[in-house]
């Protein structure tokens, strides 16, 4: 799924993760990947997600897809 906000640095983009978060810690998910484009690091950065933050096998690494090409992988522990 695709979440995006238009660059406003009024919050708006941390509020709508912070819904998802709590969405999926109620539907019982415990980690969250993000692809994030070069542009997008620092913001998913400052809501906690790192590319040391999770350890995945590689068969589920291969799930992942990036649709843009040029995306860094960041996840956090839910």
């Amino acid at each position: 799924h695709l979440l995006a906000v238009r660059q406003s640095r009024r919050g708006h983009g941390s509020m709508l993760l912070g819904g998802v978060e709590r969405w999926l810690r109620a539907a019982g998910v415990k980690v969250v990947i993000a692809m994030a484009g070069p542009d997008t690091v620092p913001f998913w950065n400052r809501q906690g997600y790192a590319a040391e933050a999770v350890s995945l096998q590689p068969a589920q690494w291969a799930l992942l897809r990036d649709p843009f090409g040029c995306s860094t992988l960041l996840g956090k522990w839910l």
